[in-house]
Parts: C-alpha cells; structure tokens; sequence
C-alpha cells in the first residue's frame, strides 16, 4: 500500500519537476534526476537535450540516426541543434519538431518556412 502511496505522490509532483527545472541549473537538475530511479523516470518529460555541433549534423543528414533520437525524447520540443558555421547545410525541412536551431554563418540555408515554431538563432555574420 504505501508503494502505491508513493507513486501516486511521485506523479502528483511531475508538475513540480517542471517548476524546479526552472530554476536549477542543468547540472543541478541532472544531478536531481540521478538521485533514484522514480525520479529518473519521472523527470523524463522534463530533459532537454542538446546536441553538439557534430551530432547535430548527424541528426540533420542521418535519417535512421534522427529517427533513434526522435525515439529517446518523450515529447517534441525537448531538443536543441547546433549547426553553426555549417556552410554544408541547405535543406532545414527535416529539422521541424526541434525546440531550438542554431544556424549561426549557416549562409546556404534559403527556406526555414517548414521549421514552423522552432526557435531559430542566427546572424548575418560568420
């Protein structure tokens, strides 16, 4: 009985997990996230990723590699890219879903319209 107690307490504070997501840093909140394994599972929906440049541009050309990332988050918007300085990157279609896209000197990229409400970061310099 008090397991069950337990988790139903567990699930009823998934909201608070977003709330102290806020305001810890990230390190603290995976530091958080370790502490046990419900914690782990319950903090999921709350993790945000963040390529680096190089697994971005594995995420951008590699479709069988962005569909085992896409299968890891839990929900759309929990993914950051970096695909700055990429002077090889054109087509930006297949990134729609993502919360953030860094396409900072990425001077060959014509069309972001397919990307919908992505947060696009970029400059006119390079």
């Amino acid at each position: 009985m008090s397991k069950k107690i337990d988790r139903l307490s567990l699930e009823l504070l998934s909201d608070v997990f977003g709330v102290l997501r806020e305001f810890l840093t990230a390190n603290d909140f995976l530091q958080l996230c370790h502490v046990s394994k419900i914690i782990y599972v319950e903090t999921k929906p709350h993790k945000f990723y963040y390529l680096n440049r190089f697994l971005s541009l594995e995420f951008c050309f590699d479709e069988y590699f962005r569909e085992i990332v896409r299968s890891i988050l839990l929900r759309d918007k929990q993914l950051s890219l970096n695909l700055s300085g990429c002077r090889n990157v054109v087509d930006v279609s297949a990134l729609g879903g993502v919360h953030t896209l860094n396409l900072s000197g990425c001077r060959n990229v014509v069309d972001v319209s397919a990307l919908g409400r992505v947060h696009l970061t970029h400059s006119s310099q390079s």
